[in-house]
């Protein structure tokens, strides 16, 4: 299933899930980024990503 997570909710019901995120600016030169969920608060994605 490839959808966006929009509403704080989509982000909770995926936590433990693999997900891969496109942001706006670059962090660390990069812009997309793949890893498992592993929280959502205050607006702030707590990502576990290999390497």
């Amino acid at each position: 299933l490839t959808r966006p997570l929009r509403k704080p909710s989509d982000y909770l019901r995926f936590k433990g899930k693999t997900i891969k995120i496109k942001t706006i600016e670059d962090i660390d030169d990069k812009n997309v980024f793949k890893g498992k969920l592993l929280d959502f608060v205050d607006d702030t994605v707590s990502l576990e990503t290999k390497g």
